[in-house]
């Protein structure tokens, strides 16, 4: 699986999970980005010092014909060409439709049903318009950067395509629709069957056992990640299968859907070893062996996601999730 093919499915399997909850996506999104940089900087704080003792050489096929950074100064790495768009236009087919869901959903909290502006926000902030006028942003920068998009398009595939169109469509809607196509069918599988877990009489009683408990409902969506993305070792697989497992017992545990859907993704950061294909993509795109790839993919990845994890169950916690 390419690196490609990982944000694809990663970014369908938040949706999906949101969806099968019944979790507000743009608060799951904004609650996500929150706990995820403020993990990243304490596992960044904690694990520099260790990481930075070792040094593996890049691939000499990756780094070829590339030029060292003459000084410290971050303009220095920018890519100045004639022709390119700026960082936000050429960010805006993502922030886009993230703003757009977030603001909608915002709206949600803070006006009455009746408002005609959240009536519109919801319009333009729906998650199916809100991706669909990303998608669009991304034809605009090809339309107004025609030679660049098509010179960048034709070295990344080795075609010699000179239409934009049959590039836009063919190309990268194409290409795009082949990349989405395997998590689509493994997210409709985990949906499936977290739907067979849901009506099964046993997901009740199985809430109503750990409710009983002493384990705090809030780490349970966590552990069940964990041990989902151990067994599987497929995030889209195990991020389905544990919200599934969840939804029967949200009552039970006390917490609300998003803040499920939040420590479902923690929990799946945790346990990533040879069974994940992205451990293997790790190991190979970064010049590694596999004791590396356990050092740096496993343990430094589930250290961000326990870290994660504790972000997310302070905030639950205090109430504010």
């Amino acid at each position: 699986m390419t690196l490609l093919e990982r944000g694809v499915s990663g970014a369908v399997v938040i949706l999906a999970v949101a969806l099968l909850l019944g979790a507000d996506l743009g608060m799951v999104i904004l609650w996500g980005i929150v706990c995820s940089l403020i993990a990243y900087l304490l596992t960044w704080v904690l694990m520099k010092g260790w990481a930075g003792k070792d040094f593996y050489p890049q691939k000499p096929e990756y780094i070829k014909g590339v030029e060292p950074a003459k000084s410290d100064d971050y303009r220095d790495l920018l890519i100045k060409e004639d022709g390119l768009p700026n960082v936000l236009a050429a960010m805006s087919p993502i922030l886009l439709p993230v703003i757009l869901i977030a603001i909608a959903s915002f709206a949600d909290m803070t006006m009455d049903a009746e408002n005609s502006v959240r009536i519109f926000l919801d319009t333009i902030g729906n998650r199916n318009i809100a991706l669909f006028l990303g998608v669009c942003c991304g034809w605009l920068l090809a339309l107004t950067h025609k030679e660049k998009a098509l010179a960048s398009y034709n070295k990344s595939s080795g075609k010699n395509e000179t239409s934009l169109g049959k590039m836009l469509f063919n190309g990268w809607v194409g290409e795009a629709l082949e990349v989405a196509l395997a998590p689509l069918i493994i997210t409709g599988f985990g949906g499936g069957f977290a739907q067979i877990i849901k009506e099964a009489p046993a997901a009740a009683e199985l809430g109503e056992v750990i409710g009983k408990t002493p384990l705090p409902g809030l780490l349970v969506p966590f552990i069940i990640g964990a041990a989902m993305e151990c067994a599987v070792g497929s995030r889209t697989t195990a991020g389905m299968t544990a919200a599934g497992l969840c939804l029967p017992m949200l009552g039970s545990l006390g917490i609300s859907a998003t803040a499920c859907a939040v420590m479902v993704g923690a929990g799946t950061m945790v346990v990533s070893h040879v069974n994940d294909s992205g451990w293997w993509v790790s190991m190979s795109m970064f010049n590694m062996d596999t004791n590396r790839t356990f050092k740096y993919n496993t343990l430094v990845g589930g250290v961000a996601g326990v870290f994660a994890g504790i972000v997310a169950a302070i905030f639950i916690t205090v109430g504010v999730m």
